[in-house]
């Protein structure tokens, strides 16, 4: 039998709850995976897109230095937007732009110990 005044019980397994909720909501998004034939298709997309936006822009654009400036620009854009949403695939490690899970873990214990 515990001799905690009701309240402060009842704040303790409110806040554990809490922390169980938020653990299976992170265990649900590091076992969703990116569909590897989706990441497959927007890789081939991207080659063809190297391919094909320098030989439409020097068709566009008169001066043929303006074109390859602007065909690398809106392909790195596409390649760095690509990059991104493979570093957002999985937020969970030691990365540098992963989520301090270590902090959460703190936060969480501090609120245990009130």
């Amino acid at each position: 039998v515990l001799t905690i005044p009701p309240p402060i019980l009842s704040r303790v397994y409110q806040t554990l709850s809490r922390g169980f909720v938020n653990l299976l909501n992170a265990k649900k998004i590091s076992d969703t995976r990116f569909p590897f034939p989706y990441a497959q298709l927007i890789a081939g997309l991207l080659m063809i897109h190297v391919v094909l936006t320098p030989m439409m822009l020097t068709t566009l654009v008169s001066n043929k230095a303006f074109a390859a400036i602007l065909s690398f620009f809106v392909i790195f854009g596409m390649f760095a937007l690509n990059r991104i949403a493979s570093e957002l695939e999985n937020p969970f490690g030691t990365d540098k732009n992963d989520l301090p899970l270590a902090h959460f873990q703190n936060e969480m214990n501090d609120s245990l110990m009130m």
